[in-house]
């Protein structure tokens, strides 16, 4: 009797170990598989991630890249206003073309700023994106060493080298996790990648809009100052031949009135030698004798011819006077409009040469960048966007 219900012991022991053994075994395999199904999630998930950080820093270096190249124009603006502060007398003007490059300065300025705002509110996600990559790597690395632990806890038989003497383990073990735990922090990780990957796609969308509003921005007003630019030039160059014009109208009346004055001048010239012959005549006659100083006919001839030649002078004389007087007035304007002719050739100089050839270096092909963003989609990988 006793050595029968030894029997059934013994019997009933062996089943129960074989089952637990196998419960274990099969416990094993659905938690290796369990790990292997969220390790493949959340490899998935590394790779949008990693896809998604590689746009960002595309993006960034084409941020980077815009920032430095407005440099270069603000910097040819601000050359402009000083190169054209050089200008003289009435072209020192405040016209529409300092207006424009005014406006250009402050454009190019409050879109430096906003690319860098932007700068900051990427670098901000980037790091966002970057930690909850990092939170993934690790969990997979864990899980692949838990994997390899269970995998090997599996395989190992009574004979094993690897057996030892264990004390007797309590029910109360002490563990970080349980199942429903250990999902719920895995989803989270993914969740949290997720979310970080929507928000990046955002901003890249709100950063490649911005800048292309700002290439745009800044392509309107280079082009509006250029057209200001070739307006006054135009404006300048009109009027500086208009004043060439007045200026030759005014050589030739100079020179046309200095034959005049010279023609008056010998004509008055020739005239005294004959006054003073008339005076030097009447005066002789004034020395006749006696009766004989009579007013006769050739007295009063030439007291008339003295009267003549002198009415003659003067009359010459006072306009000799008044074509003096013409002739200071159109030199006055002479000398004003070779000044103004001057200062014109200076100011188309400094228009011309000095600032519009500058302008002709705008850095087009890296804004254009701007309007060719590399396409993606809503999972890190290829998909068709188009931003506008």
């Amino acid at each position: 009797m006793v050595r029968s219900d030894a029997n059934v012991c013994v019997e009933e022991t062996d089943k129960e170990q074989v089952r637990c053994h196998t419960d274990s075994n099969k416990d094993i395999d659905n938690r290796v598989h369990d790990i292997k199904r969220w390790s493949d999630n959340l490899k998935d998930e590394l790779k949008y991630n990693i896809s998604q950080n590689h746009d960002m820093m595309e993006l960034k270096e084409r941020l980077e890249s815009m920032i430095k190249s407005i440099e270069k124009p603000l910097e040819i603006a601000q050359e402009n206003l000083m190169t054209r502060n050089t200008r003289q007398g009435v072209e020192l003007v405040h016209d529409s073309v300092e207006e424009s490059l005014l406006k250009e300065v402050e454009t190019l300025r409050k879109s430096e700023d906003k690319l860098l705002e932007e700068m900051d509110r990427l670098n901000s996600q980037m790091t966002h994106l970057r930690a909850a990559r990092h939170e993934i790597e690790l969990d997979i690395r864990n899980k692949e060493l838990a994997k390899k632990t269970d995998e090997c806890v599996k395989i190992l038989s009574t004979l094993s080298s690897e057996i030892g003497h264990v004390e007797a383990i309590a029910s109360g073990m002490m563990t970080t996790s349980t199942p429903t735990s250990w999902l719920q922090n895995t989803q989270a990780l993914i969740q949290r990648s997720q979310e970080e990957r929507n928000s990046s796609q955002v901003l890249y969308t709100d950063i490649s809009r911005t800048m292309i509003g700002c290439a745009d921005e800044c392509f309107a007003i280079w082009y509006e100052t250029n057209t200001s630019f070739n307006t006054r030039i135009c404006e300048t160059t009109n009027a500086k031949q208009t004043a060439e014009k007045q200026l030759q109208r005014i050589k030739t009346d100079i020179d046309n009135l200095s034959r005049h004055m010279q023609e008056v001048r010998k004509a008055v010239e020739d005239k005294k030698p004959l006054l003073k012959l008339a005076q030097a005549r009447l005066e002789k006659r004034k020395q006749r004798p006696a009766m004989e100083l009579c007013r006769d006919k050739a007295m009063i001839a030439l007291i008339k011819e003295i009267h003549s030649l002198k009415t003659a002078i003067d009359q010459l004389s006072h306009r000799l006077e008044n074509m003096e007087v013409t002739m200071s007035q159109l030199m006055k304007s002479k000398g004003t409009l070779e000044h103004d002719s001057k200062l014109k050739e200076v100011a188309l100089f400094i228009d011309r040469e000095k600032c519009l050839s500058l302008r002709l270096t705008f850095p087009i092909s890296t804004f254009k960048e701007t309007r060719h963003p590399k396409k993606r989609g809503s999972n890190g990988l290829s998909e068709s966007r188009i931003l506008r």
